[in-house]
């Protein structure tokens, strides 16, 4: 994969690398990396900040499904960095049997696109058409082959409101428990890969109606 742009060196540096850990070879247009040629193929590519370059397991039981990386994700080619990881670590204290499953990230698009901050429940019309070129280019959820499809809240949702953080733990309990039983687990989290699943909740309450609800993946 050629990359347009890439990161300098940190070797030597310690200091540095004791806090932020490699870098990976993700960049942007804008902001701290630069995208892969391919890239070039998605009208988005000259909005979007970032490329997150980190490739998911896809033998993994639970596979959770981000409508796009963070920052920190992004900056250190690493899912659940920053925010996320630290609302990770939250749940996974809840439950000690969480450290017996094998768990993976999957992101619809690649890159932060500066449409991520709108307001809970609304996709931006440029988010779906983003998703499908990423799915074309670098690989689609879809190949995770889950037995049961689940939704819940985005980790960082949580962070501000307290309630969401008691009803995402209960959320990832229950997918532990389907994977104990033999089940894998697909959980999209937050409102973007929600609808990308489940379109049909869309102006029908969104997660706080719907966070919690699994089907059996066809």
């Amino acid at each position: 994969m050629k990359f347009l742009k890439k990161l300098p060196s940190l070797k030597g540096d310690t200091k540095t690398l004791k806090i932020l850990g490699e870098p990976g070879p993700a960049a942007g247009t804008s902001g701290v990396q630069g995208k892969p040629s391919t890239c070039g193929e998605c009208k988005f590519c000259n909005v979007g900040t970032g490329f997150m370059s980190y490739e998911p397991d896809m033998k993994a039981q639970i596979g959770f499904l981000f409508g796009g990386p963070s920052k920190e994700d992004i900056l250190l080619n690493v899912p659940w960095s920053g925010g996320t990881g630290y609302v990770r670590k939250k749940f996974t204290k809840q439950r000690s049997d969480f450290k017996k499953i094998t768990s993976t990230a999957l992101y619809l698009t690649r890159c932060m696109p500066p449409f991520w901050s709108m307001k809970p429940g609304k996709s931006h019309p440029a988010h779906g058409q983003g998703a499908k070129t990423c799915e074309r280019l670098y690989g689609s959820y879809k190949s995770f082959a889950p037995d049961i499809v689940m939704l819940t809240y985005e980790p960082l949702e949580t962070m501000n409101v307290g309630a969401y953080t008691r009803q995402l733990e209960k959320d990832v309990d229950k997918a532990v428990r389907f994977c104990e039983a033999g089940y894998r687990v697909l959980v999209a989290l937050g409102d973007k890969a929600a609808l990308q699943v489940a379109p049909f909740i869309q102006g029908k309450g969104g997660l706080p109606a719907w966070h919690g609800h699994w089907w059996e993946y066809e």
